[in-house]
């Protein structure tokens, strides 16, 4: 992904957004640049550039923390579907 485009596309689009919703529009935004396909380091590469980005990232990585966790149990362990069953 092309920082630079990115960063072009956020500042126009933010002017658009009421101050109070601007996190909300930039986490959103990363959510669509995921779903086609940047990965979580290119992502990693827009901190610092806006604070509102800033705040997004830091929600869209708790969002992965709890995406990757989701599947685990602190008892029994990650869940694991392919065990059999004894």
């Amino acid at each position: 992904m092309d920082n630079d485009f990115f960063l072009e596309l956020w500042e126009v689009t933010k002017s658009y957004c009421p101050e109070a919703k601007r996190v909300d529009c930039a986490y959103q935004l990363l959510g669509v640049l995921e779903e086609y396909g940047v990965d979580e380091k290119s992502l990693k590469q827009l901190v610092g550039e806006d604070h509102d980005l800033d705040e997004a990232l830091k929600r869209k990585g708790d969002d992965l923390l709890e995406e990757d966790s989701s599947d685990y149990d602190p008892y029994y362990g990650a869940d694991d579907e392919d065990e059999e069953d004894y």
